[in-house]
């Protein structure tokens, strides 16, 4: 008769752990936009928006945000496919050279009038 061997159980201590798999997040993707406006002096997202005939929803989505965010004169932001902003350029007018006035001609008066002599005759008295 041979003996019995004892096996033992593994438990959950002594089992070798597998590795956590990493949890990773997509990255970001980001549309290629290819519709820049420079933003100029008084924009807003939503005036910007109402000029280039877009939701501001859509204006937002597209740059990131969330209409809190402030726009400065010379940032650079994304309109969808062909939207497009039509600016009007205020029109600077030349100050009109000064010209300075010819002066008037002084006024002409007539000639005084030659003067009138009556004759008065003298007689001379002895």
């Amino acid at each position: 008769m041979t003996a019995a061997v004892p096996t033992v159980a593994p438990s959950p201590t002594t089992a070798p752990l597998a590795a956590a798999a990493p949890v990773t997040e997509p990255a970001p993707t980001y549309a290629v936009c290819s519709n820049w406006y420079t933003v100029a002096a008084g924009d807003s997202w939503y005036a910007i928006a109402s000029a280039a005939s877009v939701t501001a929803d859509e204006l937002l989505a597209l740059n990131g945000g969330d209409g809190a965010a402030a726009l400065y004169p010379g940032d650079e932001i994304c309109l969808p496919a062909g939207a497009v902003v039509t600016t009007t350029t205020p029109t600077t007018v030349a100050a009109a050279a000064t010209v300075p006035a010819t002066p008037a001609a002084p006024a002409t008066t007539a000639a005084p009038a030659a003067p009138t002599t009556t004759p008065h005759t003298v007689s001379a008295s002895s």
